[in-house]
């Protein structure tokens, strides 16, 4: 569920009601999964702007 201490959204579709409830919090960063792995990978927090959740 999302709360006021939600950060991040990783999601794999768009449009679903927990990505559109999400865009309507600007703090809430919404990316795909592959963000999440390259966190992990470089244990750092990478820039979300770089895994935007896009419809394949």
């Amino acid at each position: 569920d999302l709360t006021e201490k939600t950060t991040h959204l990783v999601a794999i579709k768009p449009g679903t009601a927990k990505v559109n409830t999400a865009k309507k919090n600007a703090k809430i960063k919404i990316v795909n999964p592959d963000w999440l792995w390259s966190c992990a990978e470089r244990w750092e927090r990478v820039e979300e702007r770089l895994f935007p959740l896009t419809s394949k």
